[in-house]
Formats: C-alpha cells, structure tokens, sequence
C-alpha cells in the first residue's frame, strides 16, 4: 500500500502527516489489527509492504504542520490472487486559513488604530488563540491570527475601542478558506471635543476662575477625559476656567451636553444661567463662548438736607 499526500491547492507533495494501518482480517470487519504508523517523507509518501491479502484501514492521525484533514480514512483491498498487489492512495490536505482583521478611523481609514481589543471565536463558541479569544491590534492597526480551519465562520466581535474612539459594537463573521488570507475591516467615530469660552462681555478678555457644571440632557455629570457616570468624575461634574478662560473636555460620544454656569469671575455676574450644545459624529468638536458682565457699583450719598453735610450712621 502506498500513501501520496498533496497540498489541495498547489499539488505539492506533503512530507510529515502521519498515517495509521489497520488489517481487518478479510473483507470486512470493524476494528482491526493495528499493523503501524508511517510518516510521509520528503516526497510525501509512505509505503507499507508484504501485506496478507484483505482489508485494510488507513487512516491518517496527524497532518502536516499548517494543516487540516480533509478525508481522514479510507479503505483499501488487497487482492488475494496470488500476484504482487499494489495499490495507491492519494490524500489531499487543505492548508490553514489566516485572518486579517484591521481597525480605521472612520473619517479617515488611511489612519490605523492601534491596542483595539477584540474576541475572535469560530461560530461554534470555540474560543481561537490562547488568550480566551482576545487579540489587540498592533501598531499598524491590524491582527493576524494564522493556523485557521479552512471551511469554518469565525465571528469578530470588538470589545474595547482604542482611546478616544467610540466602540464598534457590530460582530462580523467571516469564512475561512483553505491557503489564503481573508480579512474584515472594523471602523471606529472618533468621540467628539468641547471648548468652553469665559469672556469678557464688554472687551472680549478671557476670565479665569468660572465654574461650570457639565452634564448630558439626561443629567448624567460628565467627568475627567469625557468619562461620564464613572468613579474618575471630577466633584459633581465641575469644571474651572484656566488661566486662558478656557475649560477643554475630550472624548465625548455625540450626543446633547448641558453647560450651567454655578460661579461667576470674581467682580461678575452670569448673563446667562445655563447653555445647550450638539457633539456630532466624526470628531466633532463644539466650541461655547459665555460670556460675563462686570458687577456694577452703587454708591448712596446721605446728607443734610440744609447744610449739605454728610451723615453716616443711616441705615437702608
């Protein structure tokens, strides 16, 4: 009996599967007399010779490396004529699948995003890798996960976007096929940025020391780095105009975001209590300028009536 083994996609000869022969003692039978394992060589094959005439089992129990099986057994009869028999057996194994999965900007896919986590599983639930399924992109933005069996769907799910992106929650699935490289493209928005502006409203000078409360129109506080309704809240979502007359908050989803002024710039009052703004998609940064007067003077002059003299100790 002699075993030729085949790549399934170039033809080429496949040294290092492994095959076991089992003699079923006649025509027909289960089970069988192990006869042995022989691993194919250089030029992909393995022989078995002086065989009783009869059934065998073969099987082969191990494929090359970067491999699967695609036919695992097959049997084979040696004719009882009294003449050398010979008979060849091809197999074919089909080479491993890879997978490329790759991370863009969604406003500028020319931009990779590089530490996106994701779990990668075949839709069975088999967990792929020796991480639970978890991979990271690496600094081109991609992962490459070889040693796939081809023929079988692999679900992508990603399950941590990279720092000031907003997560993709779309699983996709994809089919592995034999020898080649398929690939899935995931795409995260950019989270949005809002400036606030402490002006001046008379000459425009940027005021320092104005404290706002920031929250979402359904009143969730906005925290440090645009984190909301987490434990690295600043105190009740309050933020103070820098040296500049400027508060800046990044990584914000789009979404509707309430400004309330709570303390006016030493010397000024608030024109206006409280201002709505919009983040939109795609990076969007929104800037609000509010602005401030100054606190005015009153000064109460008492005198007598006839003489014109001032009078202190008047109370009003």
């Amino acid at each position: 009996i002699i075993v030729e083994k085949y790549d399934s996609v170039t033809g080429e000869a496949l040294p290092g599967c492994t095959f076991q022969l089992k003699y079923l003692g006649g025509t027909s039978g289960t089970g069988g007399t192990n006869i042995g394992t022989k691993v194919t060589g250089k030029n992909g094959t393995a022989i078995w010779t002086g065989l009783n005439p009869g059934a065998y089992v073969l099987e082969e129990v191990d494929p090359a490396d970067g491999y699967n099986i695609i036919q695992s057994s097959e049997t084979i009869m040696l004719a009882d004529s009294g003449e050398q028999s010979v008979v060849t057996v091809r197999f074919k194994n089909a080479p491993d699948g890879t997978l490329l999965i790759r991370k863009v900007c969604a406003t500028n896919p020319s931009v990779a995003l590089q530490n996106a986590e994701f779990k990668v599983m075949y839709a069975d639930g088999t967990l792929i890798g020796d991480s639970n399924g978890v991979y990271r992109t690496d600094e081109a933005g991609e992962i490459r996960i070889t040693g796939l069996k081809p023929g079988k769907s692999v679900v992508v799910t990603e399950t941590r976007a990279p720092a000031g992106f907003i997560l993709d929650t779309q699983s996709q699935t994809v089919q592995i096929k034999e020898g080649k490289t398929v690939s899935l493209t995931f795409k995260n928005q950019p989270k949005g940025s809002l400036i606030i502006q402490k002006r001046d409203s008379q000459t425009d000078a940027p005021l320092s020391g104005a404290e706002f409360r920031v929250t979402t129109a359904a009143g969730c506080e906005v925290g440090l780095d645009g984190v909301i309704g987490t434990s690295t809240l600043t105190q009740n979502g309050i933020f103070t105009t820098d040296a500049q007359g400027e508060i800046k908050i990044t990584n914000l989803a789009p979404g509707a975001y309430v400004l309330t002024e709570i303390k006016a710039p030493t010397g000024y009052v608030m024109d206006t209590a409280s201002t709505n703004v919009v983040i939109g998609q795609g990076g969007d940064t929104q800037t609000v300028i509010v602005k401030n007067s100054k606190a005015g003077t009153l000064v109460i002059d008492k005198r007598d009536s006839l003489t014109g003299k001032p009078l202190q100790g008047v109370t009003f």
